[in-house]
């Protein structure tokens, strides 16, 4: 057993590349530098992953909140466009019961123009059939009265004799 022993590690079959040299200072400075030169750059390593984690977290936190604030200012947006289509609404509402009690009152104003405009023509058409009625009545009392000699009532006076009172009958009097 020594030999095979001696055959593994003695420069044989040992794989040691007929290197049968020991480890110096310097060897093992290296490999512990080595060492911690491999650990520092998975340390780095590490800390890199690390950042493009926290990089990415952050990446993602600003994109839900830009999702959140685009939402929110979506729905302002909505509540504003409705609240202004409410209030144009309210406008037209308005402006149409504004109209329509302007009409009823200019029609109503109208009516009113209408019968002082109809009063005053039957007053005038009454005022005219009252003349012509008392324009009748006289040229009836005037017909009735054609032919008939009327005396006048007074006496009047001239330097000859009245004719109405039978001073000649009437002849010569003039």
């Amino acid at each position: 057993m020594l030999i095979i022993f001696a055959l593994i590690f003695g420069g044989g079959f040992g794989w040691n590349r007929g290197q049968n040299n020991c480890a110096t200072t310097e060897d093992l400075a290296n490999g512990f530098n080595f060492s911690a030169s491999a650990n520092r750059q998975n340390e780095i390593l590490s800390e890199i992953r690390q950042e493009g984690r926290t990089t990415d977290n952050a990446i993602c936190r600003i994109g839900y909140q830009n999702l959140e604030q685009f939402n929110s200012i979506m729905r302002q947006i909505a509540d504003f466009c409705c609240t202004t289509q409410r209030a144009i609404d309210s406008v037209k509402f308005d402006m149409a019961n504004y109209s329509a009690a302007a009409n009823a009152k200019t029609q109503e104003v109208g009516q009113k123009i209408m019968d002082k405009l109809c009063g005053m023509e039957m007053a005038q058409k009454d005022a005219v059939i009252a003349q012509q009625g008392q324009r009748i009545a006289a040229l009836e009392a005037d017909a009735r009265m054609y032919g008939v000699v009327r005396y006048p009532t007074t006496a009047t006076y001239a330097s000859f004799f009245n004719p109405f009172f039978g001073f000649g009958n009437g002849c010569n009097n003039i």
